[in-house]
């Protein structure tokens, strides 16, 4: 029987850190070949090709240069075919929730992944997964706001939950039929505190309160060559709510949105955060348990 073939599309820190573990999975495995190439765009690190860097050092010199990579993971520049990335690194442990709607590569995907210190749960709830993965990084960009006007832990606090709630509501609308249970797994609950707390979008939030400097600006020096998906995921997600009229229904989501355009002051989120209703905006009621 062939073996499958496992490949890597992105070099990032994400991305290297978790080849390290598929790496040394595939190593003696029955079913799965043991080369596992992985997509690297191209950059230059010190007048080098990264590629070239990767494959005669096995280090990532610009994403993650403190750490090998297996022999076995192949970079290359053209492709066909609840955790932080230093922390698993470190062999620190960590979860995380993988999306697949075909049960069969249930197994394949679980043991690709895992390690000793990285628990692995595969669901095929996939939609839910990636909307929580993508949701976060706009509540996370509103805990550094409130991390850079140095607001009480409560406030933290009440922007988690109120963010939590606002995931809800907007799978409910835009994507029925997902299970409530994803939202307890790794890729819900638990990574939403961990990124409000140590995410890239909370950290650049917070120093835009600081400085007062423009997002495009603190961007390129605080998370070069990472886009921030806080402002990003804002922006897309409120022209979905506005097409339906949505906006006063995910108060948090939009002032997120109208800090980074500068349409709203900061001192709107904690207001926000004083008058969102209580009531709890679920129209479809299309929840699986």
């Amino acid at each position: 029987m062939d073996k499958i073939m496992i490949c890597i599309i992105g070099s990032g820190n994400w991305a290297t850190t978790i080849a390290r573990n598929v790496g040394r999975n595939v190593m003696n495995s029955q079913t799965l070949d043991e080369k596992v190439p992985m997509y690297v765009y191209e950059e230059i690190v010190d007048g080098r090709k990264l590629t070239e860097i990767i494959n005669t050092t096995h280090i990532n010199a610009k994403y993650m240069p403190n750490f090998e990579l297996p022999p076995n993971i192949i970079p290359c520049s053209v492709l066909v075919g609840c955790n932080l990335p230093y922390e698993l690194a470190h062999d620190h442990f960590a979860e995380g929730t993988v999306g697949c709607r075909d049960q069969k590569y249930y197994r394949v995907l679980h043991d690709i992944f895992k390690s000793p210190t990285f628990r692995v749960v595969v669901t095929e709830d996939a939609d839910c997964v990636e909307i929580c993965s993508t949701l976060r990084n706009i509540i996370a960009f509103a805990a550094g706001c409130s991390d850079g006007m140095e607001l009480n832990e409560n406030t933290k606090g009440g922007i988690i939950r109120r963010g939590f709630l606002e995931m809800l509501q907007f799978v409910d609308v835009f994507y029925p039929g997902c299970r409530m249970g994803t939202f307890f797994e790794s890729c819900g609950i638990s990574d939403l505190v961990t990124s409000c707390y140590a995410n890239r979008n909370r950290k650049l939030a917070e120093a835009f309160v600081k400085t007062g400097k423009p997002l495009s600006e603190l961007e390129h020096i605080l998370i070069p060559g990472h886009e921030p998906l806080g402002p990003v995921t804002a922006e897309l997600v409120h022209h979905m709510l506005k097409k339906k009229g949505l906006e006063d229904k995910f108060p948090l989501f939009t002032c997120v949105y109208r800090i980074c355009t500068g349409d709203y002051p900061l001192h709107r989120l904690v207001e926000t955060l004083i008058k969102a209703r209580e009531d709890i905006f679920h129209p479809l009621h299309t929840f699986q348990l």
